[in-house]
């Protein structure tokens, strides 16, 4: 009997106020969530961390998108808005890295968009192109492409 893997894979380009190759394991989940007024979000989230040979990174992306809507699928996502922080509930994708070796704030999703190619129940395949800023105002992009697993509980 073959075993399945549980972790995805991506494989990023960064450039701005660092340079490197980004690679590691994404996984994915799914969720319906309610926010406090009462309002339905579809969630699909992306949880991405580096590889021992990578640079030490942690990264997470959303997609959100009202319920009243239909439900997340293959298409692009762009980015809500810039943020200096975590939202709850909005429409569109909505991001964070936090890179060790810069030993600096968090970076935010500024603009750009995540493209699902394919999704099923227990795969996402896609690209991003996204450029973040610090509260600082440094900023860096993020381009490549993923094949993300869902999570296993």
């Amino acid at each position: 009997m073959v075993e399945l893997a549980h972790e995805g894979y991506y494989a990023f380009k960064v450039t701005g106020e660092v340079s490197e190759n980004l690679s590691g394991i994404i996984n994915f989940v799914t969720t319906k969530e309610t926010s406090v007024g009462g309002s339905e979000y579809y969630v699909l989230r992306f949880m991405l961390k580096s590889k021992k040979e990578s640079p030490i990174h942690n990264m997470e992306f959303l997609i959100s998108k009202p319920c009243t809507k239909s439900k997340i699928s293959v298409g692009t996502y762009e980015v809500a808005k810039p943020i200096n922080g975590f939202l709850n509930y909005f429409e569109g994708v909505f991001g964070a890295a936090d890179f060790k070796r810069m030993d600096e704030l968090p970076f935010f999703t500024d603009r750009g968009t995540i493209r699902i190619r394919s999704l099923d129940e227990n795969t996402v395949e896609g690209s991003m192109s996204v450029t973040l800023h610090d509260p600082n105002g440094k900023k860096i992009t993020i381009q490549g492409e993923f094949d993300a697993l869902r999570q296993v509980p």
